[in-house]
């Protein structure tokens, strides 16, 4: 273990660790439990890691719902504004070509009454001209 010499050189001044290590079981005994103490460490830390990125795709996960969900919003948000848009100019041309209509309608009643007159004009002017 990597940990193993550094917890001994660490350690290696204390008398506690001079007590345990006097024999050589006591030695191997020192190093099985730190070797055994390193391993937990690691996996404590395999364990947090493990977890981290967890909550990390989690949360990453969550972030691009949400991305995802205003996106859709934004996009019927524009839909509806777009169709409401459209609706609108539909509506405005269709007062526009009716306000046409009825102006030329009306222009035509116009020319029909001012050809009648001058008509009518024509015809009392013949009307005289013939009785004298």
């Amino acid at each position: 273990m990597i940990l193993g010499p550094n917890l001994i050189d660490c350690c290696e001044g204390s008398i506690m660790f001079q007590l345990l290590a006097s024999s050589k079981s006591s030695f191997k005994l020192v190093l099985q439990q730190a070797n055994l103490w390193a391993t937990w460490v690691i996996q404590q830390a395999n364990l947090w890691a493990t977890w981290v990125i967890q909550q990390a795709n989690l949360w990453a996960t969550w972030v691009i719902q949400q991305a995802n969900l205003w996106a859709t919003w934004v996009i019927q948000q524009a839909n509806f504004w777009a169709t409401w848009v459209i609706q609108q100019a539909n509506l405005w041309a269709t007062w526009v070509i009716q306000q046409a209509n009825l102006w030329a309608t009306w222009v035509i009643q116009q020319a029909n009454l001012w050809a009648t007159w001058v008509i009518q004009q024509a015809n009392l002017w013949a009307t005289w001209v013939i009785q004298d």
